[in-house]
């Protein structure tokens, strides 16, 4: 089908009175359905593959995530409830799973041994979209130029991202070790603090414009500001999340970042706060947490005076 006519079919469907907040979605889902085919393969090479040449945004993540792991994308839930009762999640049964599985693990350790700019992506995306349910074997993950930034303080390179990416993984399948060690010796300031806040906002869409790499991160010309970024945050900081560290951590830089961002939105500003508040009263949360969350709950207190 050619672009023209992907364009006429979205009028169509608006004449027709689709949701047109479900048509939105049209451009990732036929990005995620690429994904899909291309983790299915689990060949190809690197910088030809979407995986490889695009860096993914939050929304196709999650759609990918929907068809293979049954986790709802943020929004939709309401809007198939409205529009489409009964429908729970894209179906796969079980071969489509057990492909996408080995397809990943293939494509993992296909770029774990390259060192182009391309295989590094396609390494830490393929990683981040697997999920726990694709079992991947621990010594797939890290490569050796990635586990440097969970031991010491190096410069920034594309494996900073990797390590970022699989720490990341490793913490919602529930090793919360290599995501610590990645915010003590990975995020200790300066040009790497700029890529965790630059890549966050990109992933939530805040950062509009497509990357083709991770060497955006470096960019100190980007226009975003952090609004959205921080609501996305806020709703993040509770003590069960598995990402708690790096949500507060990235909530906390932010701040400092841009400064005044809690005025742009009272009711996050608040909420914030409030969180702060609920998390300081766990006795179990992690000192650097604590150290943050109270900085963050003091600023904001002194701000809204």
């Amino acid at each position: 089908m050619s672009y023209g006519n992907a364009i006429a079919i979205r009028h169509a469907l608006a004449r027709l009175g689709a949701d047109m907040r479900l048509v939105g979605y049209l451009d990732d889902a036929a990005e995620a359905d690429l994904i899909l085919q291309e983790i299915a393969a689990g060949d190809g090479v690197a910088d030809e593959l979407l995986l490889g040449s695009v860096v993914l945004r939050r929304r196709v993540v999650e759609l990918v995530d929907w068809s293979i792991g049954g986790q709802h994308p943020t929004g939709l839930p309401t809007l198939l409830a409205s529009r489409c009762p009964g429908v729970q999640r894209p179906l796969a049964d079980p071969t489509e799973l057990d492909e996408h599985a080995h397809g990943t693990q293939t494509l993992v350790e296909r770029a774990a041994g390259r060192i182009d700019d391309a295989s590094v992506l396609l390494h830490r995306q393929a990683i981040f979209l697997a999920g726990p349910q694709a079992g991947l074997e621990p010594t797939s993950l890290l490569t050796p130029r990635s586990v440097k930034y969970l031991v010491g303080d190096h410069p920034w390179t594309p494996y900073w991202s990797d390590a970022r990416t699989v720490s990341i993984a490793r913490a919602l399948a529930g090793d919360a070790e290599p995501l610590g060690d990645f915010l003590c010796h990975g995020l200790m300031g300066g040009v790497h603090e700029l890529a965790n806040l630059n890549y966050w906002a990109y992933y939530v869409g805040e950062e509009r414009h497509p990357q083709i790499s991770d060497t955006f991160q470096l960019r100190t010309d980007l226009a975003w500001r952090g609004s959205h970024l921080l609501a996305h945050l806020t709703r993040r900081i509770h003590v069960s999340h598995s990402l708690l560290p790096l949500n507060v951590h990235t909530a906390w830089s932010l701040l400092g970042f841009r400064r005044g961002l809690i005025h742009d939105d009272p009711r996050v500003a608040r909420d914030l706060m409030e969180r702060c508040e609920v998390l300081l009263g766990h006795d179990e949360i992690p000192a650097q947490v604590r150290i943050e969350a109270t900085s963050m709950l003091y600023a904001i207190r002194s701000e809204m005076r």
